[in-house]
């Protein structure tokens, strides 16, 4: 993604696409986390996984942040991300859990793109069907977020 908006936007636009998906992440961790830019346009976050969930809610507010800034239309593209995760206990095996955190961010870009290819090849009539079953879908998500909160 950062090779398409250097080249269709300049290197500025690619530099501040940097900037920004440093800060998306950035906003979804919790003190004494961290996250480090590995290259490009490759991050890597260090969590500190004491609480049940914390993996989950950290990949949602980080995906949360990405739609913000990409609903804001402070953009001329869209930025996005792909997310791969491991597990470590100890620091000895971080180079392998690295490894294992990349297959699988590979493993999610790679479905990305088949999605997109998929969607550049449905008609006008299909892609309205998918985005009209995709707002009954989300309008019935809020309901169960909503319902859910309130119980709670």
């Amino acid at each position: 993604r950062l090779k398409y908006i250097n080249d269709n936007f300049g290197h500025a636009a690619g530099d501040d696409a940097i900037k920004e998906t440093s800060e998306c992440v950035s906003k979804a961790l919790n003190p004494d986390e961290f996250v480090a830019r590995m290259g490009g346009d490759e991050f890597a976050a260090v969590l500190i996984l004491s609480e049940v969930g914390r993996l989950g809610r950290f990949i949602r507010s980080v995906r949360s942040n990405f739609k913000e800034i990409n609903e804001s239309g402070k953009y001329e593209f869209e930025l996005s991300c792909s997310i791969g995760t491991c597990e470590l206990n100890n620091w000895h095996g971080v180079m392998d859990c690295m490894s294992k955190a990349d297959k699988a961010m590979y493993l999610e870009k790679k479905a990305k793109k088949a999605a997109q290819d998929e969607w550049k090849s449905m008609s006008k009539e299909e892609k309205a069907e998918w985005r009209e079953k995709k707002k009954q879908n989300d309008s019935k998500s809020k309901t169960l977020k909503e319902s859910k909160e309130k119980i709670c």
